[in-house]
């Protein structure tokens, strides 16, 4: 089967195991008996991208942009119906994606092409992230970017993460991370990268209140990180 479906893209999360994204779809795009057939309820392997990719036809309204597509192999446990749109949330294994590639999916018009589907019954019965109304599973700890990053940045390409945990903290700044913050995180709080993240898990969701950082510095933290590749 293969089924191309013009989305809207919203917020993109990124946690410990697992990545999230929100969905918008119009229901003249997208039929409720076929979403019933096809997405709720089972795992789909898919390509999504912001953009118009086929050469052959015009680009639909607000998908001007080609863009290079994202392999997903996602959960969808649930889905929102409104009067005249529908929404869920695909949820993939984080270490299956870029992050980098997948949070520049948010806030932005693309396609779904859905290639394979199977029914979550015949997966597996191995528990997952609650489900949350109309948007489907959300992890506990998350980046989560409202905004996508125009002009995109080019950033270093991820080191060996052994070499990244041993550099101090300072060297995230060409992460993403502002220069003035990175030096004072360094000599108020964490010495190496290694710190930070050992700091993270420990604490689990409370480990911006316990380190008592701002939600700002926090977002500022996990995106640098995730540029990282850690």
């Amino acid at each position: 089967m293969q089924l191309t479906i013009p989305v809207e893209f919203s917020k993109a999360s990124i946690g410990v195991d697992t990545a999230s994204i929100g969905v918008t779809v119009n229901r003249s795009s997208l039929k409720l008996d076929i979403a019933d057939a096809e997405i709720c309820g089972r795992r789909i392997t898919c390509d999504v991208c912001t953009g118009d990719r086929n050469p052959d036809q015009p680009p639909l309204p607000g998908l001007e942009e080609a863009r290079d597509a994202l392999r997903l192999v996602a959960d969808v446990k649930s889905i929102g119906v409104k009067k005249d749109k529908l929404r869920f949330s695909l949820s993939t294994a984080r270490h299956s994606i870029d992050s980098e590639q997948f949070m520049d999916l948010c806030e932005r018009a693309g396609t779904i092409t859905i290639v394979d589907s199977i029914a979550l019954n015949d997966v597996s019965d191995e528990p997952r992230h609650d489900d949350h109304e109309d948007v489907g599973p959300i992890p506990p700890e998350v980046i989560i970017r409202t905004k996508a990053a125009k002009p995109k940045k080019n950033f270093p390409a991820g080191l060996p993460e052994d070499v990244l945990r041993s550099r101090n903290f300072s060297f995230l700044a060409q992460y993403g991370l502002p220069q003035k913050a990175a030096e004072t995180l360094e000599k108020k709080k964490w010495a190496t990268v290694g710190e930070c993240i050992s700091f993270i898990v420990e604490h689990g969701e409370s480990w911006v209140a316990q380190a008592g950082f701002s939600q700002k510095a926090a977002d500022e933290i996990r995106s640098a990180l995730a540029r990282a590749k850690l």
